[in-house]
Formats: structure tokens, sequence, C-alpha cells
């Protein structure tokens, strides 16, 4: 910028002058499953919507780190209509994640967010699992038994109903 006075520049004039976006990230906000405290489950992916509408120009990023301080967490995030993004996410260990979510470089309102992560659900597979205990037999009365129903990684009580 050049400053005159009578007509000749000032001393040190011109002046660099830095113009920034209108940005304000405490504008935009973030909701859904993937912030949510508790019920996330690590190995599954979930996701929440980010909204910059009103928020200015600027980019969404987002970090999770994991307990350990890692950042190994495989992040998609997805420019969507009238300023909102969908992100989604795959934690791959249990325990408490940070997700920190930017808008132009700047924490959005609420971020950093901080989930607990469950350790993955390991399913059954049906050929490799065995039945004992006392209802094993099927009595052609009603009656209620309680099985213990194991595979390699679980056992879980099982109440089951003959008639």
């Amino acid at each position: 910028m050049h400053v005159k006075w009578n007509g000749r520049h000032i001393p040190k004039s011109p002046f660099r002058v830095e113009v920034g976006q209108d940005l304000d990230a405490s504008q935009a906000y973030a909701t859904g499953p993937g912030l949510q405290p508790e019920g996330i489950q690590a190995g599954k992916y979930t996701d929440f919507t980010v909204f910059t509408k009103g928020a200015g120009e600027g980019q969404v990023s987002v970090k999770v780190i994991d307990p350990r301080g890692g950042e190994d967490v495989d992040i998609i995030i997805e420019p969507q209509e009238d300023g909102q993004y969908f992100v989604e996410y795959q934690p791959v260990n249990a325990g408490k994640h940070t997700i920190k979510v930017l808008f132009g470089g700047q924490p959005i309102s609420k971020s950093p967010f901080h989930v607990m992560v469950s350790p993955p659900r390991i399913e059954p597979i049906p050929s490799k699992v065995r039945v004992f205990g006392q209802g094993k037999q099927i009595f052609k009365c009603l009656s209620l038994y309680s099985l213990v129903m194991s595979s390699k990684h679980t056992y879980d009580l099982l109440n089951i109903l003959f008639l």
C-alpha cells in the first residue's frame, strides 16, 4: 500500500499488507455417530458430517489420534453440497481417541472431540461352535436349559427353550 503526503511517499512506504480470507471456523460444527463419546468399535467405519455454511471459505481437515498418540487411522473426507463434508474413519485400536476437526486450519466449534473406541467384536464361526452342558439333550416337554456355547475366542451363555 502506498501512503503519500503532499504527493510524496512517507518513510518506509509502500507498505506490504496481507489480505486474509473472511473465515470464522467457530461457525463450523460437526455431528454424527463418529463423534459420540461411546459406541464406536475398532475395525469398523464410523462417520460424521461437518457443516461449514456461514463460516467462510476454507478446507476441512481431520486428524484422529489413537490412545498411543498415533495417527494411522484411515480417514475419508467427501465434500457435499451446501458447505457440508461427509467424514468416515476406521479406528484400529481400542481406547480413547481424540478427533481434531479443522476448517481453514483452525479448530471448529467443540473440536477436539474425545471418543471411546471399544475392542473389535469377534463373531463366532458356526462350524467352530461346540455345545456342552446339562441341556444338550432334547426333551419332549417344555423345559428351559442354559447352555454354554464356545468358539475359539468366545464363551456365551445361551438359554434355549425346548418344546
